[in-house]
Protein backbone atom coordinates (compact mmCIF):
# COMPACT_ATOMS: atom_id res chain seq x y z
CA UNK A 1 0.00 0.00 0.00
CA UNK A 2 1.46 3.39 -1.12
CA UNK A 3 0.10 7.07 -0.14
CA UNK A 4 1.12 9.90 -2.06
CA UNK A 5 1.10 13.23 -1.19
CA UNK A 6 2.97 16.37 0.67
CA UNK A 7 3.67 16.34 4.15
CA UNK A 8 1.92 20.33 4.92
CA UNK A 9 -1.35 19.52 3.54
CA UNK A 10 -3.77 18.76 6.07
CA UNK A 11 -5.78 16.42 4.13
CA UNK A 12 -3.13 14.27 3.51
CA UNK A 13 -1.53 14.19 7.34
CA UNK A 14 -5.49 13.52 7.66
CA UNK A 15 -4.68 10.16 6.06
CA UNK A 16 -1.59 9.75 7.74
CA UNK A 17 -3.21 9.81 11.01
CA UNK A 18 -5.67 6.89 10.20
CA UNK A 19 -2.87 4.77 9.34
CA UNK A 20 -0.91 5.29 12.33
CA UNK A 21 -4.12 5.01 14.10
CA UNK A 22 -5.07 1.87 12.32
CA UNK A 23 -1.63 0.37 12.15
CA UNK A 24 -1.72 -0.08 8.44
CA UNK A 25 1.97 -0.43 6.92
CA UNK A 26 2.10 1.21 4.00
CA UNK A 27 4.86 3.42 2.02
CA UNK A 28 4.77 6.87 1.90
CA UNK A 29 5.72 8.82 -1.48
CA UNK A 30 6.14 12.36 -0.12
CA UNK A 31 5.77 15.25 -3.00
CA UNK A 32 6.29 18.78 -2.52
CA UNK A 33 3.49 21.24 -1.66
CA UNK A 34 1.28 22.40 -4.24
CA UNK A 35 3.47 25.78 -4.49
CA UNK A 36 6.69 24.13 -4.86
CA UNK A 37 6.01 20.89 -6.75
CA UNK A 38 8.37 20.42 -8.90
CA UNK A 39 7.67 18.31 -13.08
CA UNK A 40 8.52 15.45 -11.48
CA UNK A 41 5.64 15.21 -8.93
CA UNK A 42 3.77 16.67 -10.95
CA UNK A 43 3.08 14.22 -13.43
CA UNK A 44 3.41 11.55 -10.79
CA UNK A 45 -0.22 13.18 -9.30
CA UNK A 46 -1.31 13.93 -12.66
CA UNK A 47 -0.73 10.10 -13.47
CA UNK A 48 -2.26 8.80 -10.21
CA UNK A 49 -5.59 10.90 -9.94
CA UNK A 50 -7.10 13.21 -12.85
CA UNK A 51 -8.12 16.10 -10.64
CA UNK A 52 -4.38 16.39 -10.18
CA UNK A 53 -4.51 16.25 -6.24
CA UNK A 54 -3.40 14.80 -3.09
CA UNK A 55 -3.68 12.69 -1.32
CA UNK A 56 -3.90 9.05 -3.66
CA UNK A 57 -3.77 6.09 -1.84
CA UNK A 58 -2.45 2.91 -3.98
CA UNK A 59 -3.41 -0.42 -3.42
CA UNK A 60 -2.38 -3.53 -4.89
CA UNK A 61 -6.27 -3.53 -6.39
CA UNK A 62 -7.29 -0.01 -5.99
CA UNK A 63 -6.49 3.20 -6.37
CA UNK A 64 -8.34 5.46 -4.55
CA UNK A 65 -8.33 9.34 -4.78
CA UNK A 66 -9.74 11.91 -2.11
CA UNK A 67 -8.99 11.77 1.57
CA UNK A 68 -12.47 11.55 2.96
CA UNK A 69 -12.60 8.20 0.73
CA UNK A 70 -9.58 6.85 1.40
CA UNK A 71 -10.44 7.29 5.26
CA UNK A 72 -13.94 5.54 4.85
CA UNK A 73 -11.98 2.76 2.57
CA UNK A 74 -9.52 2.04 5.45
CA UNK A 75 -12.23 2.55 8.38
CA UNK A 76 -13.97 0.18 6.55
CA UNK A 77 -11.02 -2.51 6.58
CA UNK A 78 -9.40 -2.07 9.51
CA UNK A 79 -11.27 -0.58 12.29
CA UNK A 80 -11.04 -2.54 15.23
CA UNK A 81 -13.93 -2.69 18.12
CA UNK A 82 -13.71 0.20 20.38
CA UNK A 83 -10.44 1.50 18.23
CA UNK A 84 -10.29 4.59 16.29
CA UNK A 85 -13.26 5.23 14.01
CA UNK A 86 -15.00 1.96 14.35
CA UNK A 87 -18.70 2.22 13.39
CA UNK A 88 -18.21 5.75 12.04
CA UNK A 89 -20.23 7.73 11.34
CA UNK A 90 -21.56 6.92 14.97
CA UNK A 91 -24.57 9.80 14.21
CA UNK A 92 -25.12 11.99 11.30
CA UNK A 93 -24.59 14.63 14.06
CA UNK A 94 -21.00 13.52 13.62
CA UNK A 95 -20.85 13.22 10.00
CA UNK A 96 -21.40 16.75 9.54
CA UNK A 97 -19.07 17.56 11.92
CA UNK A 98 -16.62 16.25 9.18
CA UNK A 99 -18.14 18.23 6.57
CA UNK A 100 -18.08 21.09 7.89
CA UNK A 101 -14.25 20.65 8.70
CA UNK A 102 -14.10 19.96 4.99
CA UNK A 103 -15.82 23.51 4.38
CA UNK A 104 -13.56 25.34 6.55
CA UNK A 105 -10.44 23.82 4.98
CA UNK A 106 -11.28 23.91 1.69
CA UNK A 107 -12.18 27.98 2.39
CA UNK A 108 -8.64 28.32 3.78
CA UNK A 109 -6.48 26.39 1.60
CA UNK A 110 -8.15 28.62 -1.55
CA UNK A 111 -7.35 31.90 0.81
CA UNK A 112 -3.90 30.37 1.49
CA UNK A 113 -3.06 29.55 -2.24
CA UNK A 114 -4.62 32.65 -3.92
CA UNK A 115 -2.87 34.78 -1.14
CA UNK A 116 -0.16 33.69 -2.22
CA UNK A 117 -0.20 33.64 -5.49
CA UNK A 118 -2.05 36.74 -6.75
CA UNK A 119 -1.12 39.47 -4.67
CA UNK A 120 -3.85 41.65 -6.42
CA UNK A 121 -6.74 40.04 -5.67
CA UNK A 122 -8.83 41.77 -2.83
CA UNK A 123 -8.61 39.11 -0.05
CA UNK A 124 -11.35 40.97 2.41
CA UNK A 125 -14.01 41.49 -1.19
CA UNK A 126 -16.50 39.30 -2.94
CA UNK A 127 -15.93 35.06 -3.04
CA UNK A 128 -12.66 36.00 -0.97
CA UNK A 129 -14.86 37.86 1.57
CA UNK A 130 -17.71 34.87 1.54
CA UNK A 131 -14.63 32.44 2.27
CA UNK A 132 -13.52 33.66 5.18
CA UNK A 133 -17.01 33.95 6.63
CA UNK A 134 -17.36 30.38 5.70
CA UNK A 135 -14.39 29.92 8.18
CA UNK A 136 -15.09 31.98 10.79
CA UNK A 137 -19.46 30.46 10.40
CA UNK A 138 -18.03 27.08 10.39
CA UNK A 139 -15.48 27.49 13.33
CA UNK A 140 -18.55 28.87 15.38
CA UNK A 141 -20.53 25.84 14.67
CA UNK A 142 -17.67 23.51 15.52
CA UNK A 143 -17.06 25.11 18.62
CA UNK A 144 -20.55 25.02 20.14
CA UNK A 145 -20.90 21.28 18.52
CA UNK A 146 -21.70 18.76 22.19
CA UNK A 147 -20.61 16.16 19.43
CA UNK A 148 -17.18 17.02 19.04
CA UNK A 149 -14.22 16.21 21.27
CA UNK A 150 -15.85 13.51 23.44
CA UNK A 151 -13.64 11.05 22.15
CA UNK A 152 -11.06 10.70 19.43
CA UNK A 153 -12.39 9.75 16.10
CA UNK A 154 -11.83 11.28 12.43
CA UNK A 155 -13.66 14.55 13.01
CA UNK A 156 -11.22 14.81 15.94
CA UNK A 157 -8.76 14.20 14.22
CA UNK A 158 -9.21 16.43 11.04
CA UNK A 159 -9.42 18.74 13.44
CA UNK A 160 -6.25 19.21 15.15
CA UNK A 161 -4.85 18.69 11.85
CA UNK A 162 -7.02 21.62 10.65
CA UNK A 163 -6.08 24.03 13.37
CA UNK A 164 -2.37 23.58 13.00
CA UNK A 165 -2.63 24.07 9.57
CA UNK A 166 -4.60 27.65 9.89
CA UNK A 167 -1.83 28.46 12.55
CA UNK A 168 1.24 27.61 10.80
CA UNK A 169 0.28 29.08 7.47
CA UNK A 170 -1.64 32.34 8.79
CA UNK A 171 -4.59 31.63 7.67
CA UNK A 172 -7.28 32.15 10.75
CA UNK A 173 -6.76 32.97 14.63
CA UNK A 174 -8.54 30.15 16.43
CA UNK A 175 -7.79 31.14 19.71
CA UNK A 176 -10.92 32.64 20.33
CA UNK A 177 -12.96 29.25 20.42
CA UNK A 178 -12.24 28.05 23.35
CA UNK A 179 -14.04 24.65 23.25
CA UNK A 180 -11.71 24.35 20.14
CA UNK A 181 -8.70 25.01 22.04
CA UNK A 182 -9.60 22.33 24.78
CA UNK A 183 -9.96 19.82 22.08
CA UNK A 184 -6.87 20.73 20.37
CA UNK A 185 -5.23 20.33 23.30
CA UNK A 186 -6.83 17.21 24.57
CA UNK A 187 -5.56 15.00 21.66
CA UNK A 188 -2.49 16.98 19.65
CA UNK A 189 -0.27 15.50 21.72
CA UNK A 190 -1.30 11.53 20.52
CA UNK A 191 1.51 9.89 19.08
CA UNK A 192 -0.20 9.67 15.81
CA UNK A 193 -0.63 13.41 15.24
CA UNK A 194 3.09 14.01 16.90
CA UNK A 195 4.64 11.68 14.12
CA UNK A 196 2.90 13.20 11.44
CA UNK A 197 3.13 17.35 12.81
CA UNK A 198 4.32 19.79 9.87
CA UNK A 199 8.55 20.27 10.83
CA UNK A 200 8.97 24.13 12.06
CA UNK A 201 11.27 24.20 8.67
CA UNK A 202 8.51 23.61 6.23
Amino acid sequence: MRLIGSVTSPYVRFVRVTLAELDVEHEFTVTGPFNKMGPEDERRIAAANPLMKVPVLETDNERIIDSRVIVGWLLARHARPGGFGHGFPESLQRENLLTVLYGVLDAGILRFILEGSHPEIDMNAGYMARSLERVQSGLDWLDRSKHLGAGFGPPEALLVCGLEWMRKRKVYDWSVHRRLIETHQRYSERESLVSTRIPDTI
